[in-house]
């Protein structure tokens, strides 16, 4: 088995040195793999003066270079012949500059396996159940290609399914999508009376503004039991005027729904680099040993210590199709060296875009729906 297989089928949050050491044979492996496959990539490297040769340690891990995450919104980069691609998803909704993102099978199975393990790890993972889910985000019948869709196939795998009920539904009237508002009410109280969990996914906005309505209509929370999960991703976007802070989110949405706080999660992701950042029981975003978050000074680029503020740049392995396996963000973040949780690792802060020009991602053109 190579050390890029090898890494993911490895303990998610395992930073003993057999980990770390994992991570490193992998880390070297894939950019040997885009150094050698993409000649795009190969001229970066060979600009800034470092190659596969400087990459043997832990603490070399950052000398890899990155791609800016919007060159591959204007380039189509690819580091394994695009016969090999078997699967393509893109970044946004129907507005904006998007990602057009090509997965090889070794890409594809091993993003999988990596988002299985992690929420498995932290227990969310129930294949015993039969649950229905609220999909607060869009009907992948008409949008099969965005990564979200992709993302919520993958979340609802994780239990036993019994219905999936998607509440941004595409308007033929419109011609466009948008938020059914009375059918996710009516889904909403057919699942409440069964004897089933439900798990609410998608857009924190979505979810909140939305239970914040229905709950204050019926006049009393809904009752969804402690085997029930709300499940985040994405964020506030265009409905910012109307955000409330995390720990808000969690209290009110738990009472809402009659759920364990402990049961709303929040998590980060970009269909770019793929590796999920969940949150865990303390609701904060967990680095997997899958991936090294390092928060870069957005004027010189250096490597910033614990609770400094800067730049986000993702690193994983597991990509071999395309040279996303160092990647640079436009968002704003912060990490911090350990959780009080217990689960070992370093944590990842995310507080918003850097720069003045936003584009438009999934959650933006969402929001948009919801209007």
């Amino acid at each position: 088995m190579d050390p890029i297989d090898r890494l993911f089928r490895h303990d998610p949050f395992d930073y003993s040195q057999t980990g770390k050491n994992l991570l490193v044979a992998a880390s070297r492996q894939a950019f040997i793999h885009h150094y050698d496959g993409c000649q795009q990539y190969r001229r970066l490297c060979d600009l800034v003066g470092v190659t596969p040769r400087d990459v043997s340690r832990w603490t070399d891990l950052g000398r890899i270079p990155h791609v800016f995450v919007g060159t591959l919104k204007e380039r189509d980069l690819l580091s394994v012949p695009r016969s090999r691609v078997v699967r393509e998803f893109t970044s946004s909704g129907t507005g904006g500059r998007q990602s057009r993102i090509c997965l090889d099978k070794g890409s594809f199975d091993r993003v999988v396996l990596s988002a299985r393990n992690i929420h498995d790890r932290l227990g969310m993972v129930s294949p015993e159940q039969e649950v229905n889910y609220l999909c607060f985000s869009y009907d992948p019948s008409r949008a099969s290609e965005l990564g979200t869709s992709f993302t919520d196939d993958l979340l609802t795998s994780f239990t036993g399914k019994r219905e999936v009920f998607y509440t941004i539904r595409w308007d033929d009237s419109r011609g466009d999508f948008s938020f059914d508002k009375e059918g996710t009410r009516t889904r909403l109280e057919t699942f409440q009376a069964q004897p089933h969990p439900v798990r609410l996914l998608g857009f924190p906005a979505f979810i909140y503004l939305f239970l914040q309505e229905a709950v204050a209509a019926r006049g009393a929370p809904y009752s969804l039991g402690p085997m029930s999960w709300v499940m985040t991703g994405g964020g506030w976007k265009t409905l910012a005027d109307q955000a409330v802070s995390k720990d808000t989110f969690i209290s009110d949405v738990s009472t809402w729904l009659s759920i364990p706080r402990e049961n709303v999660r929040d998590m980060y992701g970009m269909v770019e680099h793929g590796i999920p950042y969940v949150d865990c029981s303390r609701h904060r975003l967990h680095v997997p040993i899958y991936a090294r978050v390092f928060v870069r000074d957005p004027e010189t680029m250096r490597e910033l210590g614990p609770g400094e503020v800067g730049l986000l740049q993702f690193q994983t392995p597991y990509i071999t199709s395309y040279p996303s396996h160092s990647l640079l963000t436009t968002d704003l973040g912060t990490w911090e060296p350990s959780c009080p949780c217990g689960l070992p690792g370093p944590l990842v802060k995310i507080l918003g875009r850097g720069g003045v020009k936003k584009h438009k991602g999934c959650a933006i053109t969402a929001a948009e729906a919801f209007l």
